[in-house]
This record gives C-alpha cells, sequence and structure tokens, in this order.
C-alpha cells in the first residue's frame, strides 16, 4: 500500500484573509484560531508575523476545487462558482490588508527622511493601531 503525501494548502473556505492560518490548522488537524493568535503575537514583536505569514501566502499554494459539490437541497453546484464567490469576499480583505501595508510602508519611509517630525510613530504604536483596527473590523464585520 503506497503511504498518501500530506499536502499543504492554503484554505479555500476557513480563511480570514489569503488561509494560511485555515491550511495550517487543516494540515496538522488543530484549530486555525491558533495559528491566527500565533500570528497576531508574532507581528507584535518587530512585524515578524506579518513578513511570515505574506511569505507563507506566496510560498503555499490555494487548496485545489474539488469537482462538483451538492447543496442542501441535493442539486448539483458547481464549486468553481463557489470558490470565485469565496475568492471575491477575499478580495475585499485583501485589498484592505494591501492599502494599509502600503499605507504603512509610506510612513515608515517619510520616517527615515523626516526623523524629527515623525519621531512619535514607534512600532508599539503602530502595534496599538493594528489592534485596534483589527478589532472594530471584528466588530463591524457582517
Amino acid at each position: 500500500m503506497a503511504d498518501e503525501i500530506k499536502k499543504l494548502y492554503r484554505s479555500g473556505t476557513d480563511r480570514m484573509i489569503w488561509g494560511v492560518c485555515g491550511g495550517l490548522g487543516k494540515y496538522f488537524n488543530v484549530d486555525p484560531t491558533l495559528f491566527r493568535a500565533l500570528f497576531v503575537l508574532l507581528a507584535l514583536f518587530n512585524g515578524v508575523g506579518i513578513f511570515l505569514y505574506v511569505f507563507l501566502a506566496i510560498v503555499i499554494p490555494i487548496e485545489p476545487i474539488k469537482g462538483v459539490v451538492k447543496d442542501d437541497k441535493g442539486n448539483a453546484v458547481e464549486s468553481a462558482g463557489e470558490a470565485r464567490q469565496n475568492n471575491d469576499e477575499g478580495m475585499g480583505k485583501r485589498n484592505m490588508l494591501g492599502v494599509f501595508i502600503v499605507i504603512l510602508g509610506l510612513v515608515l519611509l517619510l520616517g527615515q527622511f523626516f526623523p524629527n517630525y515623525l519621531r512619535w510613530l514607534t512600532w508599539e504604536i503602530i502595534g496599538a493601531v493594528i489592534i485596534i483596527g483589527a478589532g472594530i473590523y471584528l466588530i463591524i464585520k457582517k
């Protein structure tokens, strides 16, 4: 009997941003919330969690689409259509994250050119703003 190789994929269904934590949770058979908390904690340490998450999102492939599925009434539903809908929902989150990262990068870059004007901007303040923003997002999320 040939042993199947367990493959790591980003989740197409259990995702907050790019599905990295959902994929890791499925691969290790652990609740993805633990990985999400770990990435947030690592993000507070000089942004390591953010860079690691983006790196994994680039390196780990997305979960392949599985043919045709049936809905709760037994009708065949095309899996690609559902994946497209999930992808469209994820695009808003991805765009929001992208805009945030670009703005953060611009502010940090300007801080290098004008250190006297932006000396109040520290990683502690950036971390606090990220946590507050994440909390507000979770409150207003549908």
